[in-house]
């Protein structure tokens, strides 16, 4: 049987694969209840790691390192762990990324 912690982990991975072309995947691990997974390209890394109850994405481009929710203050609606708050929180990261790109 899948546990909440490696779906998390798992949905994560798809989306990186499939929206954040030049991205890689530089860690990701699950235990218990626990997650992280931590992606980057050249400029900006993302980490997304909670547990069950909740998780937060802290971004870090080009050495600074903040939280998402200052980025977007809806992702303060979102703590939740559940695909539907990971997606979105993923989406905003893209948004984010491709913001950035256009500077």
């Amino acid at each position: 049987m899948v546990g909440a912690s490696e779906r998390y982990v798992s949905q994560i991975l798809t989306f990186v694969e499939s929206h954040l072309i030049g991205f890689d995947v530089n860690d990701s691990n699950f235990y218990g209840p626990f997650f992280a997974v931590v992606f980057s390209n050249h400029a900006i890394s993302v980490k997304m790691s909670g547990d069950v109850g909740g998780f937060e994405t802290l971004v870090t481009i080009e050495d600074e390192s903040y939280t998402l929710w200052k980025y977007d203050s809806a992702v303060k609606n979102m703590g939740q762990t559940n695909i539907e708050n990971i997606n979105s929180q993923l989406e905003i990261v893209k948004d984010l990324i491709q913001s950035f790109s256009e500077e």
